[in-house]
């Protein structure tokens, strides 16, 4: 419990820094109330309010240290230069039939003619073909600008979040040279040449969505079927994220226990798929942070107590943003983290529910999955809306169609992707089962989308909503804990 404390706090300093920028001296001087108070609190909550405390500082240590990180050769430094820069392409491409945008970690600039190295990534748009792929070195040419924002939306912002805080404009190509031939370049190429085996295998959309299930890559997706998937409440399953993988590891858990497999069993068939996954699709950032709270998820139940499971989150979550304070604002990042906290606190209180309700034996196989489907969006969900708007109606039963399919259909375009290594007709020897599976989830997508009713636009409302929604949320889960923890003491008691 302390270092969820601390880890709060933690969370509370990278948010203050962020939005009151202000001297560091002065954090320390507005916090000597706070020290002072210390003395007149009960004990029993001084620990928890020292570690939420030394969370605050140290985090704001953390954040005004990473700001003020810019080294005298950072590409920062030449913002308003027209130049050469040389550089590798950072993450896949955003691409779009017109453009595609790359970042680009740049290596090195010209000024007066000679080469002069440099650090740091910088946007740049280049027309849509020939497509540009992760690890490419890159010979390009225009001016280092500073993002513009908007009164509607601040873009410098959302860049700098993702540690990107120049441009370039216009971007003029001028060479292109493949990537060097390292491990991590070798599985950047197995993940495309996976990608085009199942292109070449299974008709559209089934490809385009087993491309973005199995190897997380967005573009491969038409826009019908997000906006398909995102109707229904199904969109966590055409990414690789931590909602995702937190959802297959929770089924394979539950697989695991209607195979009667122990807990050690279990957990480990958990962890070798995620081990297995991430290997397979290269690990990117997103990957193994989404990878890291499947994992904590598998490791749940054989760490015994709640309060060890809860430290390990709080425990991913310290690390991710110490290495990278601006992950905190990462979208996928948030949902990741609630979704996990929200199995947590509410995956034994529905499942609970769920079994009182749904007693006869022929439903047992719903119970699994419709718990960590709500349990997952207690905590989600708020956030889901306060960014997007769309509220799901359909998403309950859709997931319940749909989640119990995913871990068969990973698996088996897993097993097709493999044999299509060896040999273009061996894919097709896997490709009944992952065709229909995947047939499933479209069809089923596409007729629950179809229903009037099936989602509903929510008004856009402010930050203070979606603290309140988090506050009652809590609240609630705090009240069903405590009562159970009286009732536990009722037992032991005799009462």
């Amino acid at each position: 419990m302390r270092f969820c404390c601390f880890t709060l706090g933690w969370a509370i300093g990278l948010w203050l820094v962020d939005r009151i920028q202000v001297a560091w001296y002065l954090y320390f001087i507005a916090s000597i109330p706070i020290i002072l108070i210390f003395v007149y609190i009960r004990k029993s909550w001084r620990i928890m309010l020292i570690a939420i405390y030394v969370g605050t500082m140290l985090g704001v240590g953390r954040m005004l240290l990473s700001q003020n990180m810019v080294n005298s050769d950072d590409i920062r430094q030449q913002i308003g230069l027209t130049t050469r820069l040389e550089g590798v392409i950072v993450g896949e491409p955003q691409w779009t039939p017109q453009q595609q945008r790359i970042v680009l970690e740049v290596q090195a600039y010209e000024a007066n003619r000679q080469r002069v190295a440099t650090s740091g990534q910088i946007l740049l748009t280049l027309p849509a073909e020939p497509p540009r792929s992760n690890g490419e070195r890159l010979l390009v040419s225009g001016t280092i600008i500073t993002p513009s924002s908007s009164p509607n939306f601040d873009y410098a912002a959302y860049l700098r979040r993702r540690s990107i805080y120049t441009m370039l404009e216009p971007a003029l190509l001028e060479q292109a040279l493949p990537a060097t031939n390292s491990g991590y370049q070798r599985l950047l190429a197995l993940k495309i040449r996976t990608q085009t085996i199942i292109n070449q295998t299974l008709p559209q959309p089934q490809a385009a969505v087993l491309v973005g299930m199995l190897l997380g890559v967005k573009s491969s997706v038409p826009k019908p079927v997000w906006e398909t998937f995102n109707r229904t409440g199904l969109s966590h399953i055409l990414v690789i994220s931590g909602w995702n993988i937190t959802i297959v590891v929770a089924s394979l858990l539950g697989l695991g226990k209607a195979l009667k497999l122990n807990q050690r069993h279990a957990t480990g068939l958990a962890l070798g798929a995620i081990v297995v996954y991430v290997a397979f699709v290269g690990a990117s950032g997103a990957v193994v942070r989404a990878a890291l709270m499947g994992a904590i998820v598998a490791l749940a139940q054989p760490l015994g107590r709640k309060a060890d499971a809860w430290a390990a989150l709080a425990a991913a979550i310290w690390l991710m943003t110490l290495l990278d304070p601006q992950a905190l604002w990462d979208l996928g990042f948030q949902l990741s983290a609630l979704a996990t906290a929200s199995l947590f606190a509410w995956g034994k209180p529905i499942e609970a529910k769920l079994r009182l309700w749904l007693r006869w034996r022929w439903l047992e196989w719903i119970i699994e999955p419709l718990t960590a489907t709500l349990a997952a969006q207690v905590w989600a969900l708020p956030i889901i809306l306060y960014h997007f708007g769309n509220l799901s109606l359909i998403a309950p039963v859709a997931n319940v169609l749909i989640v119990p399919v995913v871990p068969l259909i990973m698996a088996s375009g897993a097993v097709l992707a493999c044999l299509g290594l060896f040999g273009r007709w061996l894919a097709f020897l896997a490709l009944p089962i992952t065709w229909a599976a995947l047939t499933w989830v479209v069809r089923v997508a596409e007729w629950l989308s179809d229903l009037p009713w099936a989602a509903v636009e929510i008004p856009k409302f402010s930050v203070i909503w979606l603290l309140l929604a988090y506050g009652l949320s809590f609240g609630l889960w705090l009240y069903g804990e405590r009562r159970e923890g009286r009732g536990f003491r009722d037992q032991e008691s005799g009462v």
